[in-house]
């Protein structure tokens, strides 16, 4: 198709961005006070269009398409060191581009050695654009100017998750680049790892394809992807073990598992088990939905499942041993501990359940509605209507099985009971390492937290029986989602300028 052809085939879509544009330069005008703010936002211009020209619908390209013209902006403008830890993230991978497992010590205190200046450029004024200029001595200092950083927190979890951001900052170092090139290019290595799991998680994906584009493009994904962080692999993985399990699930025409996809499970199934102590190990349950199909391999595939698990649990209690402080001592806040938290459960039993019970109520919906949430929106009235938009294109999707009603029960309490063990396990998990003893609720609960399972929530949500006659609804649905991305972009330059 030619670009005229295209253009006037998306004309409605350019129109409506266009107006888009036109609400940020009357109502942000100060996003073009100076070229630090107006020039990333006249980029994402250009690239909104340029994707929204070139869009078919909720492909694996699509996803290639915004992932690398869109997404990729998060790893200059994301606010380094602000949202989801990605100081600590940031400590361990460079503990690990150096070729360490584990913690370091000190005159007996465990820490990290890391680069000079840790306390100053994590601090998330120091990544804003202009104080990068302000704080040059530190930034473009050598890498290896290393000083010790007292931390144990986060010390235990297994390094796995954070092998391709500890990749880009240890070429960063091996050729002696400056600090901020290895902040850059760890950021770098870990999205081009989560857009290519996500790509594959959506290609070998024979049905819900849609569904698996849907999460890969959510603006709180993009932005873990874009940062130093174990959730973007743990989220990229997910995607990729439901989207290969599904098929073995469902697909009657499948008879064996081949070798490529059981490494594939095997591998992703490690990288889940890697992250917030096996909270995700419900995920790798579906696979049994393929018991019945008599496929080849799949003994062998449970059997090596299995394996990986038993490694992993034990690798993970080892970490434990010899990091005792990460889950108890030197507290994140005062007043909490892991042994003190255990204690006042085990003593006030049903005021625990009852707590955690009701916060869940309580925030469950809002925690699955937010994951749009990137900093601040530059509309916050067109961001709270779009979040609706993938639970509406799931029920609506076209590529869906056609599954029994005994098959789509099971399924179904499988994926919602799934879903809410998983909660429920990050709110445990947080009360016992994160809040206070004897708290009325836990604390750092994080809407991201919710992310690698919300492609559960959809596929629950798409078997819904719905009737839709909306023409071409797969590329408007995909032009919503561009919508939002663009929208969190602009207001995160808005939020940190």
């Amino acid at each position: 198709m030619r670009l005229k052809e295209r253009i006037l085939d998306r004309k409605w879509f350019l129109v409506a961005l266009a107006l888009f544009w036109i609400l940020v330069c009357a109502a942000k005008r100060q996003l073009f006070a100076n070229a630090v703010t107006a020039v990333p936002v006249v980029l994402f211009c250009c690239c909104s269009f340029f994707v929204t020209i070139f869009l078919k619908g909720m492909t694996e390209k699509d996803f290639l398409l915004i992932a690398c013209f869109l997404g990729v902006f998060f790893i200059l403008i994301a606010p380094f060191a602000c949202i989801i830890d990605e100081r600590y993230h940031f400590a361990r991978s460079f503990l690990l581009s150096g070729g360490h497992f584990f913690h370091q010590s000190l005159d007996g205190k465990p820490g990290f050695m890391l680069p000079d200046g840790f306390e100053i450029y994590t601090h998330p004024a120091a990544w804003n654009p202009s104080n990068v200029s302000r704080l040059k001595d530190i930034w473009f200092s050598s890498a290896e100017n290393l000083t010790f950083v007292p931390y144990t927190r986060s010390g235990s979890y297994l390094p796995l998750d954070y092998l391709f951001s500890a990749l880009g900052m240890g070429l960063a170092r091996l050729i002696h680049l400056p600090l901020i090139f290895v902040v850059l290019l760890g950021r770098l290595f870990n999205y081009a790892a989560f857009v290519s799991i996500c790509y594959c998680a959506i290609r070998k994906a024979r049905y819900y394809k849609s569904l698996f584009f849907l999460v890969a493009v959510l603006p709180s994904c993009l932005y873990a992807g874009a940062v130093i962080s174990i959730d973007a692999c743990l989220i990229a993985c997910c995607l990729l073990y439901v989207s290969i399990s599904l098929n073995y699930c469902l697909d009657d025409n499948l008879f064996e598992i081949t070798p490529g996809d059981m490494a594939l499970l095997l591998a992703s199934a490690a990288f889940i088990l890697s992250t917030k102590y096996f909270g995700y190990f419900p995920i790798l349950l579906l696979i049994l939905f393929a018991a019945g199909k008599r496929l080849k391999r799949y003994r062998q595939t449970l059997i090596a499942l299995c394996a990986v698990t038993v490694v992993i649990a034990v690798w993970q209690i080892y970490m434990i041993r010899i990091t005792p402080g990460s889950i108890d001592e030197g507290a994140a806040f005062e007043g909490v501990s892991m042994s003190g938290q255990l204690k006042w459960i085990l003593a006030n039993k049903g005021t625990f359940l009852q707590q955690i019970g009701h916060q869940m109520i309580l925030e469950a919906p809002q925690q699955i509605y937010a994951y749009s949430y990137s900093e601040e929106p530059a509309f916050s009235a067109l961001s709270l209507p779009l979040r609706f938009v993938p639970f509406l294109a799931a029920a609506w999707a076209e590529d869906k099985y056609p599954m029994g009603l005994k098959q789509r029960r099971g399924l179904n309490c499988y994926w919602l009971l799934s879903a809410f063990v998983m909660m429920a396990m990050c709110y445990v998990g947080l009360y016992l390492a994160w809040t206070p003893v004897g708290a009325p609720a836990a604390e750092g609960m994080q809407f991201r937290y919710s992310t690698p399972y919300m492609i559960f929530i959809l596929l629950a949500v798409s078997t819904v029986q719905t009737v839709n006659t909306v023409r071409d609804r797969e590329r408007i649905t995909a032009f919503l989602m561009v919508l939002q991305i663009v929208n969190m972009l602009t207001g995160t330059v808005l939020h940190w300028s």
